[in-house]
């Protein structure tokens, strides 16, 4: 089992090996990226080690705070509370990153009776000492914590924050009535007629869908936000006096107000962006692309089925979930753009007005403005796999106008000239997505999975 995960940059490669190597000399167990065997999945290999780490040693550096895996992995080691940031220069850890004390290793030249390094050994060691007793979550101090919380509904209590979009934030929550963590979907905008707007759109879209490889709605809601001051110790969800309790302790009512949100299951995985590209930047295996690939079509397809055009489709919406084994289950999600098929959406070239939505994965109709349906996701779903199995995106530009114009006067790039190993099949299928006209490309999700699938039979 590994004991301690070591997660950086590759362009860090020069500077993490040193670490490694002298904590390797000091009796430590060390996991890091070249300890994958040759054929092993890369992306597979790193989510079993990270989940066995007994401790996360981060090293942030100016290559690494932009670096999406190391930061996934990082908050990973930070929920499990087995995370050991260090900085091997002078820049400053990421947001949300700074509350933990870190390490300075910039100055560190190798020698093991450095009082820095002797420092990172002995926060490691007591880490690997605990290894037989830790549990995720468990608290760093016995006395009591403050901290402001909310509680939706008073049911739903807010645990951390998942994620941001320009227009709501997305948190984990505590459902007290089904005991269970969901997610809670909250409009930024402090106008409850416009937050309620915003969630109905969402909600006529994915209220009720049931599909393995899509995120629909549970419940949508305007209702009381109380919120409280609460003194807890640490890790006391659980039993409390006889009842279910997220936070034992006290908890005094310091206000409440009026909001819309929205509660969808919650989903633990990585999002295909982070997934899509090893440490070396290099594309995931074609096998494992196709699959999710896929997958996504069954998702979008069920959509289509309920008269829903998704218009989002993109790396960052689809979301993979560990499913047992090596599995992972892809799963569509966040309706924030979705629209009745054959609607006509504000924005293009028809009117002059910005486009809604990610530049690089429009659809041309999107461009032009017009009357969309499903082929739009269609040609967005060519536009992830084209970036998955090659690295890159057929279109560019200096700017997100050029970048979204491009696929109205240019031809893409073929695939195989970005990845040379592409079977012929699957790059043929890729540009039957990216086709300017929508009858041209496949005519639904469950063709284009067919297509997607097949490629790879006679391989």
């Amino acid at each position: 089992m590994a004991r301690v995960f070591v997660s950086y940059q590759q362009e860090d490669r020069d500077r993490a090996e040193p670490i490694v190597e002298a904590l390797k000399r000091a009796g430590v167990e060390v996991w890091w990226d070249p300890s994958i065997q040759p054929g092993a999945e890369f992306s597979e290999e790193i989510t079993t080690a990270l989940a066995d780490a007994a401790a996360v040693l981060v090293l942030w550096s100016a290559h690494s705070v932009g670096s999406r895996w190391v930061k996934d992995e990082a908050e990973r080691g930070a929920e499990r509370r087995v995370l050991v940031p260090a900085r091997i220069d002078a820049v400053q850890p990421p947001m949300g990153f700074r509350q933990f004390q870190t390490l300075d290793l910039s100055s560190w030249n190798g020698d093991a009776d450095n009082p820095a390094f002797q420092r990172l050994l002995a926060t490691l060691r007591t880490l690997l000492a605990g290894i037989g007793r830790a549990q995720p979550m468990r608290a760093r101090a016995s006395g009591e914590v403050g901290i402001g919380v909310a509680v939706f509904g008073g049911r739903y209590v807010l645990v951390k924050v998942a994620g941001e979009t320009a227009k709501c934030v997305v948190y984990k929550s505590w459902d007290r009535k089904e005991q269970r963590y969901v997610a809670l979907k909250v409009p930024r905008t402090m106008r409850v007629a416009q937050a309620a707007a915003q969630v109905r759109h969402e909600a006529r879209s994915a209220l009720g869908v049931n599909h393995p490889n899509v995120c629909g709605i549970l419940e949508a809601r305007v209702s009381l936000i109380k919120q409280l001051s609460a003194w807890f110790r640490p890790r006391t969800v659980g039993q409390a006096g006889g009842e279910t309790e997220v936070f034992g302790g006290r908890m005094q009512e310091i206000g409440e107000r009026i909001s819309a949100f929205l509660v969808m299951p919650f989903l633990e995985g990585r999002t295909l962006d982070v997934e899509a590209f090893d440490r070396r930047g290099q594309p995931i295996a074609v096998k494992s692309a196709v699959d999710i690939l896929a997958q996504a079509c069954a998702g979008l397809q069920h959509i289509h089925d309920r008269g829903i055009v998704f218009r989002d489709v993109k790396l960052e919406n689809i979301m993979l979930v560990p499913a047992g084994g090596t599995h992972r289950l892809a799963v569509v999600f966040d309706f924030d753009m979705a629209l009745p098929q054959g609607s006509v959406p504000k924005g293009g070239l028809a009117t002059g007005d910005m486009v809604a939505g990610t530049p690089q994965f429009v659809s041309p109709e999107q461009v032009r403005g017009g009357p969309l349906d499903h082929r739009s996701d269609i040609y967005q779903l060519g536009l992830v796999a084209y970036e998955v199995l090659t690295g890159s995106l057929p279109f560019a530009g200096g700017t997100d106008q050029e970048t979204m114009l491009a696929r109205l006067t240019e031809h893409p790039v073929h695939p195989k000239e970005r990845r040379g190993d592409l079977p012929d099949g699957l790059a043929t299928t890729i540009l039957k997505c990216l086709e300017p006209e929508p009858a041209a490309r496949f005519p639904s999700m469950k063709d284009l999975e067919v297509a997607l699938r097949g490629s790879l039979v006679d391989e």
